[in-house]
């Protein structure tokens, strides 16, 4: 009766929660300005573009067009699949678009506090466990659109829970162990940054038999085996996956395609060493204080309380476990460093450590009401606070509002001047510092306001000559000089410079400034 009641109330609290956290991110969201901000252009040209094919060639077939384009470079087929999805619901509504990814921040967080209480960690705890980690760089995945981390991370936090709830099942049931490998299988094929997670997760089912098993009179060995045999068909069959997805990519898409990651033949050792020392004294720091810190607190009250040799082998996996997220993420950004969104492996692998392996070892060791207990989880909220409060979170959220708006502005204002520079036929050149820019305003134009005539000037282009970046019907790709162009968007003092250089003089043209942005009409 009582555990029935402990139970209800457990439910309640998490549901409770579950309201709370989506709530505070939606009402966070109305309360910047972010549901009305508008377009961003990084990430969001796939807005238009998705929406255009829709509504060209349907559902079914743009999914499978997006899904085989993007293994030329990557390998995403479920971020794929729900991107397209919610373009057919969404459209072009932005303020949708916008709403959903509150939700799923909100229900992100709400996963990785249900998994922290799973691990037996107190409310606080797991509340900061699931809330910190969208406050500091990373934040960006609160406020783009683009990001496929939250849904990775929603993955993996379901695929943990039924994990878990397998190794206090004790065998009773096979349904926690499938939905496991569901989890994971969309998780690996959600991100490659995830991917490359699975063989330590694996390992996370040892580490929960350990802890498990500590109360019992079982050796090490005797675990050891038992884990073997419980769990090695299920191994097998997450390492076969995981190789298929592997040789994809290995195969087809590259393991240096993608700009940011990945590995390179013409990277030596020395180059990686030096780049994961420049990952770990970047914006990753504040975090590998907190691990090291952690780990020595919790390698001296081992020292003080227990010294057997099965806590020492589940103290050594749990080492192994997050130092494995550190280094393969670590070696994975080594060319470029890792930082913004692409930190949240990483840093969940530690928190995972912080919170969920190290709370409920202080409470086993030395009591829930004891004093240090107390002292360390102080500690511990006191360092949370203090990355929200100098995270910047809500000046980069306020920053991305503000952008946005201009951004929205000028493409509303770019469909007027068309309009009365000859409506269709308008040719329209864009040059920004970011080729994604350059596509993104070109794909809107296009997609949006059935501007057809609109060219790509690269920044770092010895020629006046702009290309059509954006085609959606397959067309040769055409070129088109300043000379001959309508209308001009630039940003900071590159095209004026060209265009002088080409015999047009800038100052006699007509122009606007939106943010950044600067409209130069013939």
């Amino acid at each position: 009766m009582k555990n029935n009641s402990k139970n209800k109330k457990e439910t309640i609290i998490t549901v409770a929660m579950l309201i709370f956290l989506i709530a505070m991110s939606v009402w966070y969201a109305y309360k910047i300005g972010l549901l009305f901000c508008g377009y961003y252009f990084a990430d969001d040209h796939e807005i238009a573009r998705l929406h255009g094919g829709i509504v060209r060639d349907g559902l079914f077939k743009t999914m499978q067009l997006w899904i085989v384009a993007d293994t030329n470079l990557r390998f995403r087929p479920v971020y794929w699949i729900f991107r397209v999805m919610e373009s057919y619901i969404c459209g072009t509504h932005i303020v949708l678009w916008h709403l959903i990814k509150a939700c799923e921040i909100g229900f992100c967080a709400w996963i990785g506090y249900v998994f922290a209480r799973k691990m037996h960690v107190p409310h606080v705890a797991a509340f900061l466990f699931g809330v910190v980690g969208f406050f500091g760089s990373q934040c960006a995945v609160v406020y783009r659109l683009g990001p496929q981390e939250p849904l990775a991370l929603i993955w993996m936090f379901m695929g943990l829970i039924c994990l878990v709830k397998d190794v206090e099942q004790c065998n009773r049931s096979r349904g926690w162990r499938i939905g496991f490998h569901i989890c994971m299988i969309l998780m690996m094929l959600t991100k490659e940054s995830f991917l490359i997670l699975i063989p330590i997760v694996l390992f996370f089912a040892f580490i929960l038999e350990l802890q498990y098993a500590d109360s019992s009179d079982r050796t090490c060995g005797q675990i050891i085996k038992m884990y073997l045999k419980k769990y090695t068909a299920d191994i097998v069959c997450e390492l076969v996956v995981f190789a298929v997805c592997m040789g994809v990519i290995i195969l087809h898409s590259g393991v240096s395609s993608t700009g940011y990651a990945g590995l390179d033949a013409s990277y030596t050792i020395r180059d990686y060493l030096n780049g994961i020392w420049k990952v770990w004294t970047g914006d990753l720091l504040p975090y590998l204080i907190l691990l090291v810190l952690f780990m020595g607190i919790n390698i001296g009250l081992s020292v003080v309380y227990r010294k057997d040799k099965k806590f020492l082998l589940l103290r050594l996996s749990e080492i192994v476990f997050v130092l494995y997220f550190v280094l393969s993420q670590s070696l994975l950004h080594a060319k470029t460093g890792m930082s913004e969104r692409y930190l949240f492996p990483c840093i969940t692998g530690i928190f995972i450590y912080v919170f969920c392996m190290s709370i409920p070892l202080w409470i086993k060791l030395i009591g829930k009401k004891c004093i240090l207990t107390w002292a360390l989880e102080i500690l511990l909220t006191v360092w949370a606070i203090g990355m929200v409060v100098t995270s910047q979170f809500h000046a980069l959220c306020l920053n991305y509002v503000f952008t946005c708006s201009n951004n929205t502005q000028m493409l509303i204002r770019l469909s007027e001047l068309a309009e009365q520079n000859g409506g269709k036929d308008c040719k329209m050149i864009v040059s920004t510092p970011y080729g994604e820019w350059n596509l993104a305003i070109s794909a809107f134009m296009e997609e949006l306001y059935d501007i057809d005539y609109v060219y790509s000037l690269s920044q770092t282009s010895s020629t006046d000559q702009a290309v059509d970046r954006y085609m959606v019907k397959g067309e040769t790709r055409e070129m088109l000089s300043l000379s001959e162009a309508d209308i001009f968007i630039a940003q900071q003092e590159f095209l004026p410079d060209r265009m002088r250089a080409c015999g047009i003089e800038y100052t006699q043209l007509q122009q606007e400034i939106f943010g950044n942005y600067m409209i130069f009409i013939k």
